[in-house]
């Protein structure tokens, strides 16, 4: 078993893009989606199994999910988007571990993810944040 940390080198099985895969800084009590492309660099279709884990799961607060898998291989030189769905109820830096495994080689792919949630005062100060902010929870604060 071969183990990558995936430097988005054109020789690599899979690609993923952007190269760092961060919420940024986020507000606490909301939900949130962060959008990234997978690439295929065979020339055969490729299919994946993701999954995203807390980096330290007795101390992470937060909860983070993949919203979407495609359903079929993607074909060789073509991308497919993926989803990170991330619940911030807890002021705190957040950090999970994407991993990638493909069907054509026994290679791991991983990825950091991390979120920085503050209070809703603070956030109002980080207008980038702003786009990323999808939904209302029902957390009360």
């Amino acid at each position: 078993m071969s183990i990558s940390y995936n430097t988005n080198d054109p020789n690599e099985v899979i690609t993923l893009f952007p190269n760092r895969i961060s919420f940024g800084v986020i507000a606490q009590g909301f939900l949130y989606q962060l959008k990234f492309n997978l690439q295929n660099n065979t020339k055969q279709p490729l299919r994946v199994r993701v999954l995203v884990d807390p980096i330290d799961s007795n101390t992470e607060m937060n909860v983070i999910r993949l919203k979407e898998l495609p359903d079929n291989p993607v074909a060789p030189g073509l991308c497919t988007q993926l989803i990170l769905e991330l619940t911030a109820e807890h002021i705190n830096t957040s950090r999970f571990i994407l991993t990638i495994t493909q069907n054509l080689t026994n290679m791991i792919y991983y990825k950091d993810v991390e979120a920085n949630i503050v209070n809703i005062r603070t956030f109002k100060h980080v207008k980038k944040s702003l786009s990323l902010q999808i939904a209302r929870s029902i957390i009360r604060m």
